[in-house]
């Protein structure tokens, strides 16, 4: 493991911690746990259909190289998150919910134990790699997107994994580190494209560019890393070539990974939106990102006047870089996103470990002068929110126990923000009655603001609130997508007007760039009937989207056997994608 070292400033790299790391490492896998596991089985969430089709269609099918949805070709994404499915499913004998998301959760449980290495091997310090894992495990948004069937969370683990194998290979070459950095980027490309082995290169391209220079890489090292990735990612494509003839799988790749980065078709927003949206991904210990900044302005300054200015490589000292690591990474992940042009909150996931480095780190840190009274005052800002959430939820907690109907000022209020009419009945009876507890955040937030107006800002009253919010924002979640049942409602339906050996047309659903039946992915997996393509012959029963009826009705006598939301206006109708099933009548 690497030593503690001194900061550029020769101060000691942080204060005495304020806490035991091995208890706070171990409070961060037993929260990351719970909350990874915390009601695993609600029904499927909008693209976790996809998974869940191509997951069951290769187990039907027996051909692990051949993703399809309903029976039509699906190849978004490459085969590795279906083959961690299919194993998930051995495990637990089923294709359910649960199975669906436990590659994701298990992925997540990983990546905070990986923080705390990356935190050893860079901080030096047992506080701040424990700090950094606990911080990881408590992201409001790190853990809804890992909590999916998707091939995120897996992503961000190999991105993570092979960043840290490139600073051991930079400080303490061995020739078998590039052999695990290629094999490490290949399975990573494997989940969900090549940004697991392209975001990794950018960063360590510039890595050596400004920080550790070219000298280490030796050619057979690295001539042999890019054999292991080759030798990893090509035989599943080369296999499916052999079987199903043409590169289809191949061309989505490319598309998918360089061409939604060079030409989107979709995902278009600004430039700067990773700028802000990173405030929301790693939320709520974003408050604490300007510090994280402001800690690295500082320390490079320092060098820089300690050397004479600023100049490539001026980190001459291993323990410098081994420091700079977390937040380099952070900043160049970001960079290499906001290149691309396809973006999204999720895409930015990879920056998430390094950022909850940086941050320990800033947490920890005796920062000086002005930086020291802008951290307080992020933490009195921190402190006014915990006392605020704590109040909010009390007071909604405290409501739901007295009453069994929303109240009317909640129904006006719901109104007044334009949301899809009154709240519902079973959504208000969807919030937990312990919600209530939450209002504990009103005792550490203000324990929080009175250390920190005695400008003591303590870490203990810190992450109690925030593991007593994040627990909160699990469960009040789960509660709220447990009782969304319309899509296993609409199965079961079609499951009783279907008789057994009836197939199902599809045709309607198709999305218009792919072709598969991407949109319907959730609502097929809940029925248990084959779709017409597969069966290969005609149907009797079809399903289209609502906007669809009209013209499906005018083409052929159809008759309406049950749609997936009963009640929606004539407008609400033309507007959305509700699943309607259709009997012909000739």
């Amino acid at each position: 493991m690497a030593e503690p070292v001194a900061p550029l400033d020769g101060r000691a790299d942080e204060s005495p911690a304020p806490f035991n790391a091995r208890a706070v490492l171990a409070a961060a896998l037993l929260l990351g746990l719970v909350f990874a596991f915390w009601q695993l089985d609600f029904p499927l969430q909008g693209s976790e259909g996809r998974w869940a089709m191509v997951s069951r269609e290769m187990a039907s099918s027996h051909n692990l190289f051949s993703m399809t949805i309903g029976g039509r070709p699906y190849d978004d994404k490459p085969f590795g998150s279906y083959w961690l499915i299919l194993l998930a499913s051995k495990l637990t004998g089923s294709m359910s919910e649960f199975t669906l998301r436990l590659p994701s959760v298990i992925s997540f449980v990983l990546t905070v134990l990986l923080i705390y290495v990356i935190g050893r091997r860079t901080a030096g310090s047992p506080a701040t790699a424990a700090l950094a894992a606990f911080i990881y495990a408590t992201m409001f948004r790190i853990l809804y997107f890992s909590r999916e069937a998707s091939a995120d969370a897996q992503t961000v683990l190999g991105i993570a994994a092979a960043l840290l194998l490139v600073l051991e290979a930079g400080e303490k070459p061995r020739w078998f580190i590039f052999p695990l950095i290629g094999l490490v980027m290949g399975l990573s490309s494997l989940m969900k494209g090549l940004s697991g082995f392209a975001a990794p290169c950018f960063a360590a391209f510039l890595w050596c560019l400004l920080v550790r220079g070219f000298r280490w890489l030796r050619p057979i090292p690295v001539l042999l890393g890019i054999a292991v990735f080759a030798a990893t990612l090509a035989p599943p494509f080369l296999i499916a070539h052999a079987r199903q003839g043409g590169w289809h799988p191949v061309e989505c790749l490319w598309r998918e990974s360089v061409g939604r980065a060079v030409s989107p078709s979709d995902h278009r927003e600004p430039f700067y939106f990773y700028l802000w949206n990173q405030f929301e991904l790693l939320t709520p210990w974003s408050v604490f990102l300007p510090a994280a900044i402001g800690l690295w302005v500082v320390r490079v300054r320092a060098r820089a006047a300690k050397r004479g200015g600023y100049a490539l490589w001026m980190f001459d000292q291993e323990a410098d870089r081994r420091r700079l690591f977390p937040f380099f990474c952070y900043a160049a992940i970001f960079l290499f996103f906001t290149l691309s042009g396809s973006r999204r909150t999720y895409y930015l996931m990879p920056v998430a470990p390094f950022a909850s480095v940086a941050l320990a780190q800033a947490l920890l840190e005796d920062l000086p002068g002005w930086a020291r009274k802008f951290k307080r005052a992020l933490f009195g800002a921190f402190a006014v929110a915990m006392l605020l959430e704590g109040a909010a939820a009390l007071f909604a907690g405290c409501l739901r126990l007295a009453l069994n109907a929303p109240p009317e000022f909640l129904n006006a209020a719901a109104r007044l923000l334009r949301l899809d009419g009154p709240i519902a009945p079973e959504m208000w009876r969807a919030v937990p009655p312990w919600l209530v507890l939450t209002g504990s955040l009103i005792i550490f937030g203000a324990l929080l603001l009175r250390r920190t107006l005695r400008n003591r800002p303590a870490l203990a009253p810190l992450m109690c609130g925030v593991a007593v919010a994040a627990l909160t924002m699990v469960g009040t979640l789960d509660s709220f997508r447990a009782v969304d049942q319309s899509r296993p409602i609409f199965g079961r339906k079609v499951d009783a007007i279907v008789p057994p050996g009836e197939c199902i047309e599809l045709t309607g659903t198709e999305d218009k760039e792919t072709g598969a039946y991407t949109g319907i992915a959730a609502e097929l997996y809940y029925i248990h009937r084959e779709p017409a393509s597969v069966a290969r012959r005609p149907a009797r029963y079809r399903i289209v989207y609502s906007r669809a009826l009209p013209q499906v009705l005018a083409e052929a006598k159809y008759a309406v056997r049950c749609k997936e939301f009963e009640n929606l206006s004539p407008a609400e109708e033309k507007s959305t994608k509700n699943a309607t099933l259709l009997e012909r009548s000739e």
